[in-house]
């Protein structure tokens, strides 16, 4: 499998999965908003499009989020998915845009940096999720808005300068967060390499130890534990660590266990 279909893609595919609800009452708001703009069909055409395109990326994402294994292709699957409903967001944008009234401009803007910094903040689950749905699409829309005539008093370079300068910031964040995803990734490893040391050690070893909580309830059981007492690991998982004790040393124990407290910190 390619690098890049890891498994926190699969992190993003499921918080997409979960967030598909409020997406929907977001996208219908923002339709009905635009009406305000955009001729009412226009903005149906849209809308009919957002929603079979969010329910393509909430169909392609249901195995992720019920934690179930994963094809690459399940996962391409996702990400053809996830592009297609930013583009279609970062449409909406242009459509605002080649109006030339100033507040569809503002409005253009606002879309498109509302789908620029969602894409930067995947950046910590996925790099490929951040470029297929961040950086892709912004592209594709630097360079719908470069071809656009400008209008007659519309000043372009103000509304680009706006806008270049919230991409500055969502890249900013997004190599912020790749390196806080990298020292997250690099301890995960150091604590499975520390705790694949602990149990190679633990499994190994010939003296009894056995870990409890104060009701006899077993924490860890050594395998040592079990060739020393003639109990299958099983029999000792479900057996009270005060049952294979002799009554007197039983009772005495329980008394004592009984009598210490715990401390906060």
């Amino acid at each position: 499998m390619l690098d890049w279909l890891d498994d926190g893609l699969d992190e993003l595919a499921a918080s997409a999965h979960r967030g598909a609800p409020f997406r929907a009452l977001i996208t219908l708001g923002v339709a009905a908003t635009a009406t305000r703009i955009l001729p009412p069909e226009t903005c149906l055409g849209w809308l009919g499009a957002i929603l079979l395109a969010d329910g393509w990326n909430w169909w392609a994402t249901r195995k992720q989020a019920r934690q179930e294994p994963v094809e690459a292709w399940e996962r391409l699957q996702h990400l053809g998915a996830f592009f297609l409903v930013c583009s279609i967001w970062m449409i909406l944008g242009l459509l605002l845009w080649n109006t030339g009234r100033m507040d569809a401009a503002v409005g253009a803007i606002t879309i498109w940096l509302s789908v620029i910094f969602y894409a930067q903040s995947n950046g910590y689950q996925s790099r490929i999720g951040l470029v297929v749905g961040g950086v892709l699409p912004t592209l594709g829309m630097l360079a719908a808005v470069a071809i656009t005539p400008a209008k007659a008093g519309f000043d372009m370079w103000l509304m680009l300068g706006m806008l270049a300068l919230g991409i500055i910031f969502a890249a900013d964040g997004a190599i912020s967060m790749f390196k806080v995803r990298e020292r997250h990734d690099a301890n995960r490893r150091a604590l499975e390499a520390s705790e694949a040391q602990y149990r190679l050690l633990a499994e190994n070893l010939t003296d009894v130890v056995s870990l409890m909580e104060r009701d006899g309830r077993r924490i860890y059981i050594s395998p040592s534990m079990s060739r020393e007492l003639g109990y299958s690991m099983e029999e000792l998982a479900t057996t009270p660590a005060f049952a294979l004790l002799h009554p007197e040393d039983s009772t005495s124990l329980t008394a004592r266990l009984a009598g210490l407290t715990t401390e906060d910190g």
